[in-house]
Order: structure tokens, then C-alpha cells, then sequence
């Protein structure tokens, strides 16, 4: 056809699936100095061969009026819609070719003429625009290559100037994008060629050699090496040798000048290395390329020399037309073109050799694979041949050989001298020939088409026979009447007949009937599983339960693959249809729900490249279930059927009642199919119109009918820009990928619709974790093609999208094919930055003001990039730069939409005194190289989750002088790279423990609270379990220094409590065991005294022995709350454990500690007061034995309620008035003062900081006494008590002297004896319980000595409790031993008493060992009770 303008051509029956057995071929010629521009609108074919199936169909275009010569284009299966060529010469061809197997929607190009108003040399091709020509060596086989002739696509407009156009013409993306190590373009083009280069410079007789990188090893993939060669000898030349080249799809180009891809000399592929190469010039390139998608070979090594002679091939070699390539003879006509110019493939070599073949009966004939049979036949060859009988007989092809490429070679044969479809009578491809084909006509046709180039072809003698040669013994005859073959391919799963009629008829399904038993297992396969299964077959197997056994068949699919829509299995149950299989996607198992299943496979197809099935049969139990991890399809009435846990909610409905895609949360239904063309169904982002949650994932499915594509209609369009994305792509969502994906949609978009290249399209909406908007709604129906699919207020971009009227000449690209752009004379940019033009180019550019200041080059000549200190500052702020690095200061308030203009490359943020309440997730996305941010004086009292979303790389934070109280959850798990955090005057009381998650690196902490703060600051101790390097931490909290254990310096800036210490409240374990053991005794042993007392019966001296009990009874009454003071301790230690010391604040300021406190206070002075008041009876009744003055019970009993009641005021009062800053009294960690510490009088602050962080360190100067009330109580009142207790005994033992001087020796010296050690007892043990405390407190209240913090916890273990602890055993032992005593010397000891009683010294030797006037053994070795 002659092109004038422009011309579509498709493939049969589009856009319907084209026919089997279908060849096309089409010639264009054109004016001289015109070259063809081609636009792929869609390309899909059939190529399974990679899938294990021999199907393939073909699409080639070439230069020239031959076909099958100078092939530039050969179509893979699917060519993205959009793509462009151009090809720069008049005369061009294309083919088309289908098999008989399947068949897909095939093509539809647009071709036009383009005109030119310039006069280009014939090796040159004219730009679309038909104002400029160029070397056809810039471009790679005739289709641009934009990473190899970029500057051709900018002046003839495929991208914007400043724009990279996707190989596989899928779109354009901005130059900073290319070679930055990440695919931008679908196909990965930007990163291919990212070139590394080397210079090397030659003179005469210089020698060099070159290699591939790690020859001889593989070489890695994406490589792009570029030597340029200089010379100052001019005249000579570079010599190259090409010792070994071992390369896959990967090329070594090489041409002259010092440009590369200009005067392209070579170019050496995996089809071609030519021996030497001539290069008569000073300047030399070379560029080795590794395509990434490859697997790599050994490479390639070279020499390279400069040498003086002149370019020369040897006799056996072949010169190309360019005189500086030489070639082996070898490779000349081989269908490769090796020379660049194409000059070993020329109008001379005839592959196919002559067209008609003319047989007689004496005269037969010969056809075979060429050029030289039995070496491999070429790659892309067609050839065709007719043949004529010249007399009247039937032609007789016999097979010799045939071993042709399976799927990929084709041999073909018909009747008559037409190629069609309808003469077809022999169609074949693989290995198994027939013996013969005998045709009842007198001509007849074959062709033979390549697609590869690995096997020996064919040979087939073609003879006349004047009669119809039948098959002969052994062989059979296809039905359709060609072709005899041998028995042995019969039924062999291969058809070689035409029809199949070889494979029909084959008993292949073996029993109809399978018996199961319990603990059987029978595995049934397809037909020639795992070979492909026949044609036309229909197989039926009923499948029941053996008699005597129990259980309900079950099958398993083990492995299924079919030809989907054309061979199926068929589930029965009786005669109840239950499921039907076809394709690859099964259920997991179906259980009968009685004793029997029936399953029907039927193919009505050869099914290449599916293996089948295999089932696994067996028994089940009566009441089986699906296993655990397993879908349940709902209606179980019938059969069980139960899917794997993927296949639920995945878009394919497999339960017959498609239970399996009901209810499939947020995302709703993954699966949306349109049944007709005016089916209209909504899709909207979950939530929608409110908004959608932030880090979702949602994969939808949508399919047409019909061979229909699918149109996108967008109605509402509002994502988070740059942050959450609508993907849509073409096929379903298990093609979810870069490679199918059409566009990435983010912001707000002014794209209306989007159509799909086949029948199904895939969607995919992704959020991150912050930031919400309203989302999308979108609508879906379907369409027949890309035409009329645009509304009138809308702009066609040509190839299924439309968009908004003012998306036109915006500068910016929203038809992927730039097609609103490319014709613009201006273009504006409301809210964006225009860019500066180039002098020689007008960029016609904008840029969004978010990528403007970004760290990458939008604009052509970079001025996006330039002064963000003058162009970017945000309005209120001052900007500069300090080492090459952007310092922002907002020091005058801000606001959020301030942070809006902040620049992407700003490193050091200052935000200050703005009214910020709360910060809200996501406010500071984008700012990923941000390393400094003080948030200080913002009034900021809240902090939502995820609130610093995006600053990864800072590492100096600033929080001070804000009004939050809490720490949230993670709060900081985006600061991994936190190197200083600052918390100055804030009135923080709770930390959540998971609050520091993530500051693992954090080495200052500055946590300063407000000094109006009354609130404890609450905490645990794994709130900082995160924080494993800090070294330096500033706090007015002391607590905080316990909790860091690589800490080398903690300052607390507000005084420390005197007795704070980190860890628990019992320093160690001995500790701990003793004041359970010590307090346990306490309890126990006075309330057994006390009971004792109680119950013990009068005798005919109760007034003396009552008194005696009376206050024996509340000496044990007050060790008893001793007891209990010490119990209450240990159980806090347990309750605590190590964490006490972030509690001891709340624990000595709380009511229990209060408690325990009066407890051990009341204790130990109402033992104080009973030791002496006992001791004054005693020092009575022994010294003034004969005074009138003697407690009765009733004075007794009075005494001891007023001094219960001065004790409980003496423990009452200081309790209540007991705070952390009184000079009068306060609570220790064991809830008791003792007077041990003294207080700083008054402090001194030293100025320290961090940088430019001051903070002033109170020191302590001179000190005072503290606690008065204690000084009073223990120094005091215990002191009186304990040294009037020694003087009554004292007395007591000088008046005894005395009265022992009037007995007999023996006896005097035994009561003088036992009664020393008496009173050595009581004095000795107040003397250890009272004097190490007094003497202690002595001492540290007068400045001698500094009493360290440990020795309040072991006073209160091992001093003050021990007479509480050991009393009640002392007296109950020493009583109970008097009483034995007593019983054993019955009267004497009676009448010795009776004798004595008038006497002085009996008197005081009976007031010793019992009360006054009572029994002796009434009385034990009353020792006293410490003051706790």
C-alpha cells in the first residue's frame, strides 16, 4: 500500500480473538525522504512456550521490500498501548502469522507517512516533526532508544525537553530519576547504561587489550562500560581483534569519533563477532552493555592496537560494504545481518531458494531446510514453496527427516496453490514426522517459518505417482484422509493428524468404577498425566465406599491444570452437579456427603502446556471437617467443600455459592466483574466519603466479558500526596507488579479516565501509617476500544486516557504519552515554580513547590535547586545557610501550613512560640534530611500518636518550655538516630513505658520539670529500656539516675531527699531474711505472751500478781506492734523489689507508710515508758522496801492509760506534720526519723549546660540539724529513760550489798551472783538497743561523723527490734524453768519464804526474783524494749 498520510491496519476479526492458521502480509511504500511513524494502540499475542506450551504467534516488522529481510521489530506477547517507532526508511514490511492452538486479540497500529521539509543522505531518518534528520546509527534497530539518542527525542518532542522517555515508550520521567539505582520507568530503562567510563590514549604500535568485567567469568548484570580511545597520529589506525566473545542479549558496540553511538562501526550481540575491525580515525569509542534481565556469559576479550597499516581482510574472510569489518565466510547470508550496513545479507542471498517446484514422473523433486541442510537452519526465516505436477497424478511428499523446534518452527502443508487455512492438510512442529502425505490434486504448497535456529530442519523428496498411493502395513491414515503414519504415534499425546484424529479413540481413562476402603489411598490421574491430556475425550469414574466400610469419599487436588474454558471436571453427587474445574485454580478437597462421587473430565482441546490432573482419593470420616487454617464453604448440604486459607476473599468465588468472597472486611470485594456494556460499578476507597484509615492495603480484580477492555472513571480523586497511592495495571491481581502497572496515582489528580489493555484490570490502594484525606470514588464499565471514550468537556489523549481541559499546557504531564504538552507555545503554572529556560531550548516546565528545594534536580538547568535560602523561605522565617546546610528560623510564631513551605533539604529547623496545642501524625513528612528541630516556647500540650512521622534523621530534638504532661506511646520510635533530647520546664508527671521505644542511640538527656509541679512524675523502670547509651542525663528528678546503667554523669538539679538510695528498699538479702525472721518472732512471741497472761488464773496474791501482769501484758502489747511495723516493711520490700526506688517518694508520703510509721513511734516509746515505770516499782520495792507509797491496780491501770495516751500523741503529732522540706520531722524509706542526717543550711548554684542549654546545679554548703522532733525524742526522752533505768538498778544492786551482809556467806554470794547478772541482762540489752542509736545521732547531729545512708536499714533490722524480738521468749523460758523450780522445791521454798519475810535482805532478794508481795514465778528476766 502506498502511504500517503496515515493508515490503520489490524489483525483479523479485531478487536474479537483472531482465527487459527491465519498469514498477513503487508508492504508500504512511500515517497523518497519520508520515514514511517508507528504507534502500537495494542499488541497482545499468544506465546506460552515459556509455560511449558508449543503455542506461538508472530508479528514482524522490517526495512526493505523483502520479506523476512532486515527484521527491526519482532513483538513479544505484549506490547505496552502507547508505544512509538520510527522507521526511517520509504520501503517497509510487515507480517502476521497465527498457529492453529490458541489465539488472542492480536493488533491494531497506526501508521503514518511523515512528510519532511529536508533533504537527509540515505543513511540518515527524519525526526516525526519533518524538520530535522539523523544518523541511523543512533538509534537501535530502528526503534528510538531514548538513553542512547536523548537529544533526538527532545527536539522531535516525545518527552518534555528536561524529560527521560521510557524505553517501551510507557512514559517520561524527570532526569534526576535516571541512573539513581531505582526503576522509575515500567521496564526499568532509566537505570539501563549508567555508564562508567575510561579514557586511554595511543600511539603508534601501542598495544592494549580490553575486558569485559571479571572475564572470564560471568560478567554481572546491569553493567555499561564506555572506553573512548584518543591518537596524534593521524593517518594510522585502530586495529581490533576480537580473541574471544561469549555474550547473551547484552552488546559491545564500537564507531568512531569521540561520541558514542555516532558512526557506529560494530555492533557484536550474541549473533554476531566478527573477526577483525579497522577504525581509521583519532578518536575510537566503546561501550559494553549488560541488560539486567539476562543471565550473563563469559563476555569478552579484545586487542586493540594502533598500527600504521591500513584496514585489509584475509582471502577466506568477507569484507563488509563499509570496507573496516571483516567477517568468516561462514556468516554471510545466514539471514544475521553481522555488518552494520547489512551488506552480508543483501538482495543476493536467497534463502528460500525458488518459490515453485515443478515434479514429473521421471523428474521428482527435493525440498529442505536451508541455506544448507543438514546445519541448522536460520533464525526468522519464512519461506514458502508451490508445487506444480506437470502431468495429471497425485504428488507424493515422503519425510526423510523432520526435526524442527517445537513452537517455535513451523512447517505447513496444503492442496491447491493458495495458502489458506481452508487448504491446510499438514500442520506440524517438534519431532514424529509421518512416512508420507500423499495430495489428490496436481499442486499443492508448503511454507516453513522460523522462530529459532537450534535444529537440522527437514528433508522431504516430492514424487509423482499416476495412482493413489495408500498407506502401507503398519501405518494409518489420519481421517482427514493426509498424511500415514506409524503405529507407534498413535495415541502417544501427540496429534500428528490434522484433526487428532491419532489420539482420538485411545482408551486413556482406564476403570469407570474405584472402590475405597478404610486406610486407602488411591491416586487418580488425567489421561498421560503429566503429559498434556487429549483431545476430544470424555472420561467418567464413579467413586463409592467398598460394602462392610464406613466413611464418605473424599478427593484431594494434588495438582490440576487445564485448558481453561475448554476442558473441564466435572463434581457429582448422584446426580447433583456440585463443582466444576477448569483452568489451574481448584478448591483444596470435596467430600461426598454420602457414599459415593461421581467426577466427569471432557476436552475438547489439545490442552499444550497443561499437565492435567492428579486426585488423591480416600475415605473420610461420617463427620468430617475442613482442616484448621481452612475455608468452609457455607452450603455444606450437599458436599463438603474446603479451599485453602489464600483462596478466601482473593477475587475468584470457588464455593458454589461464592461464600468464599462474602464479607471480606474494609477492603470489600476483591473480585468485580462487568456483565454487559452498560453495567456501571463503583469502587471507593474504604470509608469513603469519610476518611480512610491510614496503613491499608486493598488488591481489587475487575473483568470484563466480551473481549471487552476496562474504562476508569474518575469521579472523586484525594490521596495524601506523595505518600498514599492508587496503582492500576493491566491483568489480574496476581500480575501485580511494575511490569503491568499502567499509572501510580497520588494527591489530587485531574486524569478522568483510564482503559485497560485486555480484558481485566487490577487496582491497588496503599496508605502509610499518617496522614488521612477523603480517598477516591471511581466507576467501571466496559468498552469495545480506545475511541469515543472521552466526554466533550474532556481532553483525548489518544491512548484511553482523558483528562481534565485545564490539564492542557499546565507543565505537566497527565497523559502519559504527553500529549496535552507536546503542541503547546506556553504554558503557566498557577501555585507551581516555572522553571528557567536553557538558551538554546525552551524547557516549557513546571515543578510542584514541594520539589522545589528537594535535593533533586527537576528543572533542565537545575534551578530549583539554587538559593532555597532567598526562593523557599517560609513567609515569617529567616533562612541561611551555614556549611552548605539550610538553617530555618521561625522564631516569631508558626503555624502548621508553615511547615508546608519548609524546603525538603532544610537540615536545622527552628519553631518557636507558635500557638501549637497539639501535634497532630504526619507534620513533618518529607523532611527526611532534617537532623536539628527545636519545638521549644509552643504551648504544646499534646502529642498524638506517630506525631514526628518522618524525621528518621534527626538527631538534636527540642521539646522545652511546653505545656504537655504525658509522654505517649512510642512517641520517639522515629528518632533512631536521636543523639540529644531537650525537656526544659515542662509539667510532665506520667511516662508511658513504651514512651522511648526506639532511642537506642540517645546519648544527652535533659528531663527538667516546672518547679510549680506538685505531682510526682510516674514512671517504670522499663519506660527506659530502650535508652542503652546515654551518658550524660540532667534532671530534677532523682529517681531517673537509677535507671541507666551506662551513666556517667547524672546532675539533679533540685536537692536530692537525704536517704534516697537506687534499688530496693532491703539493700541485700541478709537483710531481707532477718526482718522477716526478726519481725515474724516479734509478732508471734508477744501475742503468745499476751494470751499467756491472759489466760493464766489468779492465785490468793492477785493484787500484786495482777498488777505484775498488768504490765508485763503492755510491754508485750507495744514488742507486738513492733512485730507488725517490721512486717509491713518486709512485705513493701517484696511488693516493690527493685523498682522501689522510683515508688520510695509516693511510699513515704503515702498513708501506709504514715501508718507504719506512728506503729514503730507508739512502739517504741510505749516500751520506753513501761521498761522504766517497772523499773521504778522494782527500784521501790528494793530500796524503799518499808515506803508507804505502792502502785494498786487501779493506780496502775491509770498510769499506763496516760502514758499510752502521751505516747500516741508523741507518735500522732509528728506523722501529721511530717513533710519533705520540715526542719521538725519527716519519714525515712523504713517510715521512722531517726535523727542520723543533718540538713544543707543553705545551697549554692553552679552554672553547667549542654551547648547552648544552661542549667544551674544547687550545691550544698553549710549543713544544720534536721528533725528536731527526732533530736528531742531519741536524744532526749530515750536518753532520761535509759539512764534512770541504770540508776534504779544501780540502787537496787548497792541496797542489796547491803542487805546481803546479814545472810550466810554461801547464800549471800549465790543471790549476789545470780542478781548481778539479772540486772546486767536488762541494762546490758537497753544499752545495745538504745546507745548505738543516741551515740550515732550524737554524732551526726554535731558534724563528727557522716552516717551513711545503709545504716538506717540495719538499725532497723538488728537494733531496734531486738528486745521486741527476744523478750517474749526470755520471759515465757525463764517463768516457765521458775515455775518447774517451784514444783520441785514444794515447802521449803515456802517456808525459807516465811521465814524471811520480815527480814530486809529477804525482802530485796524477793522483789528480784517477783513482783511485790507475789510468787517468784511470776517474774522473768524482764529485759527492756528498745524505742525503735
Amino acid at each position: 500500500m502506498l502511504i500517503g498520510g496515515e493508515v490503520n491496519i489490524s489483525s483479523p476479526s479485531f478487536p474479537n480473538r483472531y482465527p487459527p492458521n491465519q498469514q498477513c502480509l503487508y508492504y508500504f511504500n512511500a515517497p523518497d525522504q519520508a520515514s514511517y511513524s508507528i504507534l502500537i494502540e495494542q499488541l497482545i499475542l499468544v506465546d506460552l512456550l515459556g509455560n511449558g506450551v508449543i503455542s506461538r504467534d508472530i508479528f514482524l516488522l522490517g526495512n526493505g521490500s523483502v520479506t523476512g529481510q532486515h527484521v527491526i521489530f519482532q513483538a513479544p506477547r505484549y506490547v505496552t498501548p502507547g508505544t512509538a517507532m520510527f522507521i526511517g526508511h520509504r520501503q517497509m514490511w510487515a507480517i502476521f502469522q497465527s498457529d492453529y492452538v490458541y489465539h488472542q486479540k492480536g493488533f491494531r497500529l497506526h501508521i503514518s507517512r511523515v512528510p519532511v521539509n529536508t533533504t537527509c543522505h540515505e543513511e540518515e531518518i527524519f525526526c516525526n516533526s519533518g524538520e530535522s534528520c539523523y544518523k541511523d546509527t543512533l538509534f537501535y534497530t530502528g526503534i528510538i532508544e531514548p538513553h542512547e539518542a536523548y537529544h533526538i527525542i527532545q527536539i522531535c518532542q516525545r518527552c518534555r525537553n528536561e524529560d527521560f522517555w521510557c524505553r517501551t515508550g510507557t512514559g517520561c520521567i524527570r532526569q534526576e530519576f535516571v541512573c539513581d539505582n531505582h526503576m522509575h520507568c515500567l521496564d526499568g530503562s532509566d537505570e539501563f547504561d549508567c555508564p562508567k567510563t575510561e579514557w586511554i590514549h595511543m600511539e603508534t604500535d601501542d598495544k592494549t587489550y580490553l575486558t569485559s568485567p571479571n572475564y572470564p567469568g560471568h560478567h554481572p548484570l546491569r553493567v555499561n562500560c564506555t572506553w573512548f580511545f584518543t591518537a596524534s597520529d593521524e593517518g594510522n589506525t585502530f586495529k581490533i581483534t576480537f580473541i574471544d566473545v561469549e555474550l547473551n542479549y547484552d552488546y559491545l558496540a564500537i564507531g568512531e569519533t569521540h561520541e558514542v553511538y555516532s558512526n557506529t562501526a560494530a555492533h557484536i550481540d550474541y549473533w554476531f563477532s566478527p573477526e577483525t575491525l579497522w577504525i581509521n580515525n583519532t578518536h575510537m569509542w566503546v561501550r559494553f552493555s549488560a541488560y539486567y534481565w539476562t543471565e550473563t556469559l563469559r563476555g569478552f576479550f579484545i586487542q586493540v592496537e594502533r598500527t600504521n597499516n591500513k584496514a585489509s581482510c584475509l582471502e577466506n574472510e568477507f569484507t563488509c560494504g563499509n570496507g573496516i569489518t571483516c567477517l568468516d565466510r561462514s556468516m554471510v547470508c545466514n539471514t544475521y545481518a553481522q555488518c552494520y550496513d547489512g551488506s552480508d545479507e543483501d538482495e543476493n542471498c536467497e534463502y528460500c531458494g525458488s518459490e515453485q517446484v515443478n515434479i514429473t514422473f521421471d523428474r521428482p523433486g527435493v525440498l529442505h531446510s536451508i541455506p544448507v541442510y543438514p546445519h541448522p537452519y536460520p533464525y526468522g526465516i519464512s519461506c514458502q514453496w508451490f508445487i506444480y505436477a506437470q502431468d495429471e497424478g497425485f504428488i507424493v511428499l515422503i519425510f526423510k527427516h523432520l526435526t524442527i523446534t517445537t513452537n517455535y518452527d513451523f512447517l505447513t502443508i496444503g492442496v491447491g496453490d493458495i495458502i489458506s487455512h481452508d487448504t491446510t492438510v499438514f500442520h506440524f512442529s517438534g519431532e514424529g514426522m509421518p512416512n508420507s502425505l500423499t495430495l489428490n490434486t496436481t499442486s499443492g504448497w508448503m511454507t516453513f517459518q522460523t522462530m529459532s535456529g537450534w535444529w537440522e530442519g527437514f528433508i522431504i523428496e516430492l514424487h509423482l505417482s499416476a495412482v493413489y498411493v495408500p498407506c502401507g502395513t503398519g501405518e494409518y491414515l489420519c481421517d482427514s484422509g493426509y498424511g500415514c503414519l506409524n503405529q507407534s504415534l498413535l495415541c502417544d499425546n501427540n496429534p500428528q493428524c490434522l484433526n487428532g484424529s491419532d489420539e482420538i479413540g485411545c482408551d486413556l481413562c482406564g476403570a469407570d468404577s474405584i472402590s475405597l476402603q478404610e486406610n486407602e489411598t488411591i491416586f487418580l490421574p488425567s489421561p498421560n498425566y503429566p503429559q498434556p491430556p487429549p483431545s476430544n475425550i470424555l472420561c467418567t469414574w464413579t467413586i463409592i465406599t467398598a460394602p462392610d466400610h464406613l466413611g464418605r469419599p473424599s478427593l484431594v487436588f494434588k495438582d490440576f491444570s487445564l485448558n481453561d474454558g475448554y476442558d473441564f471436571v466435572e463434581v457429582k453427587q448422584l446426580n447433583d452437579k456440585v463443582f466444576t474445574a477448569t483452568g489451574d485454580y481448584v478448591p483444596e478437597s470435596i467430600t461426598s456427603g454420602d457414599n459415593s462421587l461421581t467426577v466427569i473430565f471432557d476436552t475438547e482441546t489439545w490442552s499444550l502446556g497443561h499437565r492435567g490432573f492428579m486426585l488423591e482419593l480416600f475415605l473420610n470420616s461420617e463427620n468430617a471437617t475442613c482442616n484448621t487454617g481452612d475455608f468452609t464453604c457455607q452450603d455444606t448440604s450437599f458436599v463438603l467443600i474446603c479451599l485453602h486459607g489464600y483462596q478466601r476473599c482473593d477475587g475468584e468465588p470457588l464455593c458454589p455459592d461464592k461464600s468464599d468472597e462474602m464479607e471480606c472486611g474494609e477492603c470489600g470485594k476483591r473480585y468485580i466483574r462487568i456483565g454487559s456494556d452498560e453495567e456501571v460499578v463503583t469502587l471507593s476507597s474504604p470509608g469513603f466519603p469519610e476518611l480512610y484509615r491510614n496503613e491499608i492495603l486493598c488488591t481489587w480484580t475487575v473483568s470484563a466479558t466480551g473481549s471487552r477492555h476496562i474504562l476508569l472513571m474518575i469521579d472523586t480523586f484525594h490521596l495524601e500526596d506523595g505518600f498514599d497511592f492508587l496503582s492500576v495495571g493491566n491483568g489480574d491481581s496476581s500480575a501485580v507488579g511494575i511490569e503491568s502497572t499502567i499509572v501510580k496515582l497520588t494527591g489530587m489528580i485531574k486524569l478522568r479516565t483510564i482503559t485497560s489493555v485486555g480484558e481485566s484490570m487490577w487496582l491497588q490502594f496503599a496508605t502509610d501509617r499518617t496522614g488521612r484525606t477523603k480517598g477516591f470514588n471511581v466507576n467501571f464499565t466496559q468498552v469495545l476500544g480506545y475511541e469515543d471514550i472521552c466526554s466533550d468537556d474532556q481532553f483525548d489523549c489518544g491512548d484511553g486516557f482523558c483528562i481534565e481541559p485545564q490539564a492542557k499546557c499546565d507543565g505537566f504531564n497527565d497523559c502519559l504519552n504527553n500529549a496535552e504538552e507536546i503542541t503547546c507555545a506556553y504554558i503557566t503554572c498557577p501555585g507551581s515554580y516555572l522553571c528557567n529556560s536553557m538558551d538554546a531550548i525552551d524547557t516549557r516546565m513546571c515543578v510542584t513547590m514541594g520539589e522545589v528545594c528537594d535535593g533533586k534536580y527537576d528543572c533542565m538547568v537545575g534551578d530549583d535547586e539554587e538559593s532555597c535560602d532567598k526562593n523557599r523561605c517560609p513567609n515569617g522565617c529567616s533562612c541561611e545557610y551555614s556549611e552548605d546546610e539550610l538553617i530555618i528560623h521561625c522564631d516569631e510564631g508558626w503555624t502548621t501550613d508553615t511547615l508546608g513551605g519548609v524546603p525538603k533539604i532544610t537540615q536545622s529547623l527552628y519553631l518557636l512560640n507558635g500557638n501549637i496545642s497539639k501535634l497532630t501524625p504526619g507534620l513533618f513528612k518529607g523532611l527526611f534530611q532534617l537532623k536539628i528541630i527545636s519545638l521549644a516556647k509552643n504551648g504544646i500540650g499534646e502529642f498524638e500518636e506517630r506525631a514526628f512521622d518522618g524525621l528518621g534523621s534527626i538527631t538534636w530534638l527540642d521539646l522545652s518550655y511546653n505545656r504537655f504532661m504525658v509522654l505517649n506511646k512510642r512517641l520517639f520510635e522515629d528518632f533512631k538516630n536521636l543523639r540529644q533530647l531537650f525537656m526544659l520546664d515542662i509539667p510532665l508527671t506520667y511516662i508511658h513505658n513504651t514512651a522511648f521505644e526506639g532511642l537506642n542511640r540517645l546519648q544527652t538527656l535533659v528531663l527538667v520539670r516546672s518547679k510549680d509541679v506538685n505531682q510526682k512524675l510516674e514512671f517504670t523502670s522499663g519506660a527506659f529500656r530502650e535508652i542503652k547509651e546515654l551518658e550524660i542525663l540532667y534532671t530534677d528528678d532523682h529517681r531517673l539516675c537509677c535507671n541507666f546503667d551506662n551513666l556517667q554523669k547524672c546532675e539533679v538539679l533540685s536537692p536530692q531527699p537525704p536517704l534516697f538510695n537506687c534499688g530496693s528498699l532491703m539493700q541485700n538479702n541478709v537483710l531481707r531474711v532477718f526482718m522477716w525472721l526478726l519481725g515474724l518472732s516479734a509478732l508471734i512471741g508477744n501475742f503468745a505472751v499476751i494470751l499467756w497472761r491472759f489466760k493464766e488464773k489468779p492465785t490468793k496474791r492477785s493484787a500484786a500478781h495482777a498488777i505484775q501482769n498488768f504490765m508485763i501484758s503492755n510491754l508485750a502489747a507495744s514488742d507486738f506492734l513492733m512485730g507488725i511495723y517490721m512486717v509491713i516493711l518486709a512485705s513493701v520490700d517484696v511488693y516493690y523489689g527493685d523498682e522501689y526506688f522510683i515508688y520510695s517518694d509516693s511510699w513515704r508520703s503515702g498513708k501506709l507508710c504514715k501508718f507504719t510509721g506512728f506503729l514503730s513511734l507508739i512502739s517504741g516509746e510505749a516500751s520506753v515508758a513501761f521498761l522504766t515505770l517497772i523499773s521504778f516499782d522494782r527500784f521501790m520495792a528494793a530500796v524503799f522496801p518499808f515506803s508507804r507509797f505502792r502502785f494498786t491496780l487501779k493506780t496502775i491501770q491509770i498510769t499506763a492509760l496516760i502514758l499510752w495516751c502521751i505516747c500516741f500523741i508523741i507518735s500522732i503529732v509528728p506523722i501529721v506534720l511530717a513533710g519533705p522540706n520540715s526542719d521538725f520531722y519527716d519519714l525515712s524509706d523504713v517510715c521512722i526519723g531517726l535523727p542520723l542526717i543533718t540538713r544543707p543550711s543553705s545551697y549554692e548554684l553552679q552554672a553547667t549546660g549542654i551547648g547552648n542549654k544552661m542549667f544551674d546545679i544547687p550545691v550544698a554548703r553549710d549543713t544544720k540539724p534536721a528533725w528536731y522532733f527526732s533530736i528531742a525524742i531519741f536524744l532526749g526522752v530515750n536518753l532520761a529513760c535509759f539512764l534512770s533505768i541504770m540508776v534504779f538498778y544501780i540502787a537496787i544492786f548497792v541496797r542489796l550489798k547491803q542487805s546481803a551482809k546479814r545472810v550466810r556467806r554461801g547464800k549471800s554470794h549465790r543471790d549476789e551472783k545470780r542478781m548481778a547478772i539479772k540486772m546486767a541482762v536488762v541494762v546490758g540489752t537497753d544499752f545495745l538497743c538504745w546507745m548505738p542509736v543516741i551515740l550515732m545521732g550524737l554524732l551526726s547531729q554535731t558534724g563528727l561523723v557522716v552516717i551513711p545512708l545503709e545504716a538506717y536499714t540495719w538499725s532497723v533490722v538488728f537494733i531496734i527490734p531486738i528486745n521486741s524480738s527476744l523478750n517474749p521468749y526470755l520471759y515465757t523460758i525463764a517463768t516457765l524453768v521458775a515455775s518447774r523450780k517451784n514444783r520441785v522445791g514444794g515447802e521449803t521454798s515456802s517456808t525459807m519464804s516465811q521465814v524471811d519475810k520480815g527480814n530486809t535482805g529477804n525482802t530485796i532478794m524477793s522483789t528480784m526474783s517477783g513482783p511485790p508481795g507475789g510468787r517468784a514465778d511470776d517474774v522473768g528476766p524482764n529485759l527492756p524494749e528498745c524505742d525503735g
